[in-house]
């Protein structure tokens, strides 16, 4: 292993720590990694990977374990998926109309029977080779799943959890399923909760609506979705605007201003019938 001073000898170290905590079959060289299947990965996306983390910790090992998993995956095509992420500044890829979603290209991983999609960092899209074609079917792909979907939601109206490897916010990316979610309602918009990834409530009730903020911070980071209503057409996933503090409602107060409020003229007890004028 040469010097490495211009590759930085802390993404070599990490490299070590991985081979050998993970007990993996790693070659280093001069332009980079290369993996067991041949695939060679280059230096700056190892560093890139690593963004700063110790080179013997645990996070670093597992930057970098997913870093190879990706690359070693992009070199079978039939892999290439893609996959629904909450729009932000960080995410590239092809937004859908509305604003909310984003879709990016992945990777399954996994069995299956147990699949799921690795995200493909921009970075390494414009080495990997990504032929059309294999975008097209990871299209053809997504929308199949859509149909699947769409068929599913008739029998189980009220809730959206993964189908095959798309979790619900990824199904949202298919223009099939949204017009069968939207079809359900006569003005052609549902509203959705979807603050875990792995599963969504379709027309939920306002309790619903208010929890979940609360479950969105108790799920994992890797999970976490919304803290507001996803708005779905046939062409649009938008975020619901959110509450004004004026407009909200803490049913733990105890309501005083109500109970010392003057009554109207017109207004009497409940359970007593008003009395007859006398005479």
């Amino acid at each position: 292993m040469d010097s490495g001073e211009g590759d930085g000898t802390d993404v070599r170290r990490a490299v070590l720590a991985l081979a050998v905590v993970d007990d993996l079959d790693l070659a280093p060289g001069t332009r980079g990694v290369r993996l067991p299947s041949g695939v060679e990965v280059p230096w700056p996306h190892l560093r890139a990977a690593l963004d700063g983390a110790a080179p013997g910790s645990a996070e670093a090992r597992r930057r970098l374990r997913l870093e190879l998993q990706v690359w070693e995956l992009l070199a079978e095509p039939g892999r290439l998926r893609l996959l629904g992420r909450p729009s932000g500044p960080t995410v590239v890829g092809t937004p859908v109309l509305g604003g909310a979603v984003t879709l990016v290209l992945g990777v399954r991983a996994g069995s299956l029977l147990d699949p799921c999609v690795l995200a493909v960092p921009p970075r390494v899209r414009t080495v990997a080779g990504l032929s059309p074609s294999a975008r097209d079917r990871a299209r053809e792909r997504l929308e199949h799943l859509g149909s699947l979907a769409s068929g599913r939601l008739r029998r189980v109206p009220r809730v959206v959890e993964a189908l095959g490897e798309a979790d619900p916010l990824t199904l949202l990316c298919s223009a099939t399923f949204r017009s069968a979610l939207a079809a359900g309602c006569p003005t052609g918009l549902r509203a959705l909760a979807l603050p875990d990834l792995r599963r969504a409530w379709v027309d939920p009730r306002p309790e619903d609506v208010e929890f979940a903020p609360a479950v969105r911070e108790l799920t994992d980071p890797e999970w976490r979705g919304f803290d507001r209503l996803l708005l779905v057409t046939p062409d649009e996933v938008a975020l619901a605007r959110a509450t004004p503090p004026e407009l909200v409602i803490d049913l733990r107060d105890e309501p005083a201003d109500v109970r010392t409020a003057p009554r109207a003229p017109w207004a009497r007890r409940a359970g007593r019938r008003p009395r007859r004028p006398a005479g």
